[in-house]
């Protein structure tokens, strides 16, 4: 079989599974369905870079190196989950309970960050041909500048995160481009200085659109993120406000910036940065689990609401969690702890506690003020707090207008 119709092959099937991914979503079929995600963007990535390779005969991921893409991916991320402890801008609703999946969940999620914007950066220099010449922009000691700059925005995102943690996508870029441009690695500002913009034109677009795939296939899934960003709650497209999006463009360039440094290292610093990739991993995956994560996904045999003889079915039918189960079947009572249940990814422990306090439904949860609430979660983040109550009471009134 020669190269190109390995690569058409290939090609195929990562659209035919991408598909299937959809059928997943709408037929609800377990357990495919809480790694939706996943196939979304793997299948997502095979692909495109699959047609890149049939245009330029030379392949951007699908190499030896992807072990080292997805490893330097998935750290450069933990990055962001690490500040995310003290930001607090979004936390994980039905995460798997065995950390071994959940662990391989994060790693390979966060595996698609950079693959995912590279490729689209080089397919849009592709069909669109970004090339894009101004005057030259000079400032002298660009280095020293940019690092001081993006160190001083590092730090007064850790110590006013109200406030500051927009320059959380920034603050890399220029500590990075900095770096990049004093050792005479790839850097963003070398070729503005030449007159170039087209890399940073292309690499600002792809992270944008990337963007949009991100929350469009984060808002359908189970398992997934939710924002509590401060302000900026109320004007939503998919999970993310609006003005949000703004900052997926600013993330791609620290993504470059942080490809132009690893780049710029060469293969005899790799072992270094692998090393330091798992040192990152051993203190983000726990401070995730401790800090970000809010609820995980709940077992059939935890649905202590539901009689033997329902969940014997319910076993027979080969039902894995709540999710899978069809709701018609279940009683009013039921169905209502049931949609507390997966309000926003309540949890079965948070449902628990709710019921303790006499709260069995989203209309009754509604009812709850913002202490109380957080008093009878524990959950001492107010601004996720508000999340599930204003969502409760969009519910209640939905539910009057009918």
């Amino acid at each position: 079989m020669t190269k190109t119709r390995i690569l058409l092959l290939l090609l195929l099937l990562a659209s035919l599974f991408h598909v299937f991914g959809y059928f997943v979503l709408i037929k609800r079929i377990e357990p495919f369905i809480y790694f939706q995600y996943l196939i979304f963007w793997w299948t997502f990535i095979v692909g495109l870079d699959s047609l890149l390779w049939l245009k330029t005969g030379e392949s951007r991921v699908l190499n030896r190196k992807l072990p080292y893409t997805i490893l330097m991916s998935s750290a450069f991320w933990c990055i962001f989950e690490i500040i995310n402890v003290r930001i607090a801008n979004w936390f994980y609703i039905n995460l798997p309970q065995e950390i071994e999946i959940r662990y391989l969940g994060y790693f390979f999620a966060y595996g698609t960050v950079i693959p995912g914007i590279m490729l689209l950066r080089d397919l849009f220099n592709l069909v669109f041909r970004i090339e894009i010449r101004r005057e030259v922009l000079i400032i002298r000691n660009y280095p020293i500048y940019a690092i001081s700059l993006g160190t001083t925005t590092f730090f007064l995102t850790l110590f006013f995160p109200e406030y500051f943690f927009p320059f959380t996508w920034i603050f890399l870029f220029l500590v990075m481009d900095g770096i990049n441009y004093k050792k005479g690695y790839g850097s963003i500002f070398s070729e503005v200085e030449k007159g170039e913009y087209g890399n940073l034109v292309s690499t600002m677009i792809s992270g944008f659109v990337c963007g949009i795939l991100w929350e469009f296939w984060n808002y359908w899934a189970i398992a997934k993120w939710v924002y509590t960003v401060p302000f900026f709650d109320r004007l939503k497209v998919f999970e993310m406000p609006l003005l949000g999006y703004l900052g997926f463009s600013l993330f791609a360039l620290e993504v470059l910036s942080f490809v132009n440094f690893i780049e710029g290292l060469g293969k005899e610093r790799r072992k270094i940065l692998i090393l330091l990739a798992f040192i990152v991993f051993i203190v983000a995956f726990p401070l995730i689990d401790r800090y970000t994560v809010f609820s995980y996904r709940t077992k059939i045999d935890e649905l202590y609401f539901l009689g033997k003889g329902k969940l014997e079915h319910l076993k027979s039918k080969r039902v894995m969690s709540s999710y899978g189960i069809d709701e018609s079947f279940l009683t009013i009572e039921e169905r209502q702890k049931m949609e507390l249940l997966h309000l926003y990814g309540m949890g079965i422990e948070n449902l628990k506690k709710l019921e303790n306090h006499g709260i069995n439904s989203i209309d009754e949860l509604a009812m709850l003020d913002e202490r109380n609430f957080s008093l009878i979660t524990g959950e001492k983040n107010l601004r996720r707090v508000k999340i599930y109550l204003n969502t409760a009471r969009r519910v209640k009134n939905s539910s009057r207008d009918f």
